[in-house]
């Protein structure tokens, strides 16, 4: 069983994210794979807040979801959709998504642990004053077993990996 990474460089235009998802998609179809993985914020990364507010919708509609859903069931395979900006309650949620190959959602999550870190520079960064923590940690069913989710700075946490163990 082959599973594809692609390694992209989102940026502030979600069309054009969409537009390289899709393509990777394919692409890792046409290479055998069964399942392909993509990274944080595959959607939309811009460190302008304000900028990227307009772009930061709900998941119901989502432009850049409903490509990646319509791409996974056109190409019929898994995509774990590493995660999107969504419009939450208060602040933004940032959530990653497992899609199955008929294009539904098998699986959310939403990043437990938030980058909140002052380096030794004096930079700052604050992803709780915009974003909202999930709650659970989240194991899901797949052809290639069962996969416990997280999203990049959750590997700094190793509760979140020995829940995720126990949880099979």
């Amino acid at each position: 069983m082959k599973i594809a990474l692609f390694q992209m460089c989102a940026g502030i235009n979600p069309a054009k994210n969409a537009s390289a998802l899709v393509d990777a998609i394919k692409a890792a179809k046409v290479g055998g794979a069964t399942m392909l993985f993509t990274p944080e914020m595959s959607g939309l990364l811009d460190r302008d807040r304000a900028r990227a507010q307009p772009h930061i919708l709900p998941e119901v509609g989502h432009p850049v979801l409903a490509s990646v859903q319509s791409a996974a069931r056109e190409a019929g395979m898994w995509v774990h959709l590493g995660s999107l900006a969504l419009a939450g309650e208060g602040r933004n949620l940032n959530r990653g998504f497992l899609i199955s190959p008929d294009g539904q959602i098998i699986a959310r999550y939403d990043k437990l642990h938030l980058f909140d870190v002052d380096l030794p520079t004096g930079e700052s960064w604050r992803e709780s004053a915009a974003y909202s923590p999930g709650a659970d940690s989240v194991v899901a069913k797949t052809p290639v077993g069962k996969l416990g989710l997280s999203i990049c700075y959750d590997l700094r946490f190793p509760a979140l990996y020995q829940a995720l163990s126990a949880a099979g």
